[in-house]
């Protein structure tokens, strides 16, 4: 399943929560989704995408470098 848009993970993230808490009988607070926010670095992968592509530019033209 692909997400688009940023509102999709809120719906995903509030539809998570209320089968947590039917299940377990205890809530999920907010602050655990925020956690969760934190562990992508789209920014630094980003850059290592660009990093390496421009890397790979310069040894696909050069035989004996691999």
């Amino acid at each position: 399943k692909d997400i688009n848009k940023s509102s999709s993970l809120e719906t995903d993230w509030k539809n998570l929560r209320g089968y947590y808490q039917k299940i377990t009988k205890t809530k999920i607070n907010d602050e655990d989704g925020s956690e969760v926010r934190r562990k992508f670095y789209l920014w630094l992968q980003r850059i290592q995408v660009c990093l390496f592509n421009l890397l790979g530019m310069f040894t696909v033209h050069r035989g004996n470098a691999l």
